[in-house]
């Protein structure tokens, strides 16, 4: 997830956090809730461990942030051409048919790898 701050960044990925956290622990499945439902829901405390885990091995950031981390897994495995899966959640009022955030992650990330 890559937006203009590494917070907003952050707030994009909660959706995400919490239903992987929800497929990882057994709890049921749901549609993947808004930005602002993730963030008015915390995650439990016995999850929090495993939702850091989750972070850690994902690209969230600021746009420049987000290009080095790439550059650099780029890097440590010897690969010339890395797939980027935008997972970015949406926030009350996105239009259901589209994908803005996802879309404003490519474009971001994109801007900071030329």
């Amino acid at each position: 997830m890559v937006a203009p701050t590494a917070e907003e960044a952050r707030a994009l990925a909660l959706p995400n956090l919490h239903a992987m956290v929800a497929l990882r622990t057994g709890q049921p499945l749901r549609a993947q809730p808004l930005v602002e439902e993730a963030e008015a829901a915390p995650l439990a405390p016995q999850h929090e461990a495993l939702a850091q885990e989750m972070l850690g091995r994902w690209v969230v950031g600021a746009p420049e942030e987000a290009a080095r981390t790439i550059a650099r897994l780029a890097d440590t495995f010897g690969v010339e051409e890395v797939m980027v899966h935008p997972v970015a959640g949406a926030t009350a009022g996105t239009p259901a048919d589209r994908a803005p955030a996802r879309e404003e992650t490519l474009r971001l990330l994109a801007e900071a790898l030329r």
